[in-house]
């Protein structure tokens, strides 16, 4: 197996766009890894070995650095030869349904943290029951909301990861409970955990429009030989220069020029134009487009990687590995950035009372 080869890989279950980032992080540092791309919206890794490696070794590696920081998240391959963890890409429905369920029970939790956290709020304004009620209301309504963002912080410290979101929001809380503001723990918390749901349905929204795009993808090609006889391959597999047929109603999978025949063809894929597109014999055609009513003979023009859809799909895929320099300079600034700024924060909590004589 070649050292250049480029190696493809979904991580299932990955929900958590912080841990995302120190995934790629890692990888990008780790010493078997010459390049390595992680596009959180498509789940979809990219990774280039800087030596000769066995799919399933990588992979094993590479789910080592994601048990890191998400244990619930699969390594799967993408490849067609490769293996991921006894089991080949693609859907999980088991975990699927697990998923959604956990996401299902989150999502109640916090609503009724919610409404805790307002009867508490309510009966310190109005004083209509002891203030021990609004204190059991509080600390509910905080395990109910902010369970799972302790958890976290807690399993990140056990990995040696401390100064991440998690932990961060574990002091400010903490700090609250200590000084006696508790609506304040529980309202910071509350807004977090809030900011993590329109987080989580932007990504959603993203990999929803990504997964349309990705079926544009015709995986199956009608190749003509030298009797015009029909014989499907492969689309990766088809070279410039092949004879191809497209029906109507299917989707043209390489770009290519009409050799025989005339139709009209929906490009809103491509486009976004819904007015459909007279072709005829001699014009050039570009994959992703649907064939609505007549038989084509095509020309290809590209191979699959170079055609219209193949870039596109490249595009999406390493996104991720064209981050801006700006960018960067975050990533590498927040690795230290953070941890001044809670030892800062430290500091002025501990060392002026030595001074002052103020407790």
């Amino acid at each position: 197996m070649e050292a250049q080869a480029k190696f493809k890989f979904t991580l299932q279950n990955l929900n958590c766009a912080g841990c995302a980032g120190k995934i790629e992080n890692d990888l990008i540092e780790a010493e078997f890894v010459d390049l390595a791309a992680l596009n959180f919206a498509s789940k979809q890794l990219v990774v280039k070995p800087n030596k000769p490696m066995e799919e399933e070794a990588l992979r094993q590696q590479i789910d080592q650095i994601v048990k890191k920081y998400e244990n619930d998240v699969n390594v799967i391959s993408l490849n067609n030869k490769g293996t991921s963890g006894g089991k080949q890409g693609g859907h999980d429905h088991g975990n699927a349904s697990r998923e959604a369920l956990r996401e299902k029970l989150e999502k109640i939790g916090l609503g009724l943290g919610a409404l805790l956290f307002i009867g508490g709020l309510l009966n310190n304004y109005t004083g209509t029951l002891s203030s021990s009620v609004s204190l059991g209301l509080f600390i509910a309504a905080y395990v109910l909301i902010g369970g799972e963002v302790l958890v976290s912080a807690f399993k990140n410290i056990l990995r040696g990861s401390w100064f991440d979101e998690q932990f961060l929001m574990a002091v400010a809380t903490f700090s609250a409970w200590g000084i006696g503001e508790h609506p304040e723990a529980v309202a910071v918390m509350l807004f977090y955990r809030v900011g993590e749901l329109f987080e989580e349905y932007a990504v959603n929204k993203s990999r929803k429009t990504i997964e349309g795009l990705v079926d544009i993808k015709e995986n199956t090609t009608h190749v003509l030989d030298e009797f015009q006889q029909v014989k499907d391959v492969a689309t990766d597999f088809v070279k410039v220069g092949t004879n191809i047929l497209v029906r109507p109603g299917e989707r043209i999978p390489l770009d290519g020029v009409v050799v025989d025949g005339q139709s009209n063809l929906d490009v809103s894929a491509l486009t976004g134009e819904s007015v459909p597109v007279e072709v005829n014999a001699g014009d050039a055609v570009f994959s992703g487009a649907i064939n609505q009513n007549g038989v084509l003979k095509l020309k290809t023009t590209a191979d699959f990687e170079n055609s219209m859809v193949g870039k596109i799909l490249d595009l999406i895929e390493n996104a991720g590995g064209r981050k801006a320099e700006t960018e960067k300079f975050i990533t590498k600034f927040a690795k230290y950035y953070t941890p001044a700024v809670v030892f800062t924060a430290l500091g002025l909590a501990i060392i002026p009372p030595f001074f002052t004589g103020m407790n």
